[in-house]
């Protein structure tokens, strides 16, 4: 999808801002991972508000869960964002469809958390986790192609990051098809 707007030169001023939008959109959807939790009405026992927090464990296992694997490839993308010198069209639509499964992201953990006992949560999960995956190498493998990176970096350490970006997506892509 080329035209007038790829044409013209990028500054850096686009990459810091695609830089900056991606990390907003991180935040957000790590910060909305928590917002299921419920907060039990008030009781005067506190074996009560144990035996509540008891019952929760799935929640929060799925908390931690959605939390991880934001975290992870927000470092993912943090990293791979750091070589990269000049940003343009290409770059930017392969990072917004990304971010659409990174936001979906606390959807997944909440239909987990709800549903723990049945498979379809863990596919989904599972399947929405690869798709960042897949994105996240899809933009590694875009910038090292178009050469938006440096030319000094070593071919081979950009094979070994290449390497290790398609590593989780396909551990991902496994557990949703176990899931099924």
């Amino acid at each position: 999808m080329s035209g007038v707007a790829d044409a013209l030169p990028r500054s850096n001023e686009d990459l810091d801002r695609l830089r900056g939008f991606s990390d907003c959109v991180f935040a957000v959807a790590i910060t909305l991972v928590v917002v299921s939790f419920v907060v039990p009405s008030k009781e005067p026992a506190d074996t009560l508000l144990v035996e509540f927090l008891s019952r929760e464990w799935p929640r929060y296992v799925s908390f931690i869960a959605g939390f991880v694997v934001i975290g992870y490839y927000w470092l993912s993308h943090h990293r791979t964002f750091q070589i990269v010198v000049r940003a343009e069209g290409g770059l930017q639509w392969r990072n917004l469809a990304m971010l659409f499964f990174v936001v979906l992201t606390p959807f997944t953990t909440e239909l987990l958390a709800s549903y723990d006992q049945l498979p379809a949560a863990y596919l989904f999960f599972s399947a929405n986790a690869a798709l960042i995956g897949v994105f996240n190498w899809v933009i590694l493998r875009h910038v090292v192609r178009r050469r938006l990176v440096p030319a000094t970096l070593a071919p081979a350490a950009l094979r070994r990051y290449e390497l290790r970006a398609a590593l989780l997506p396909v551990v991902f892509g496994l557990a949703a098809a176990a899931s099924m």
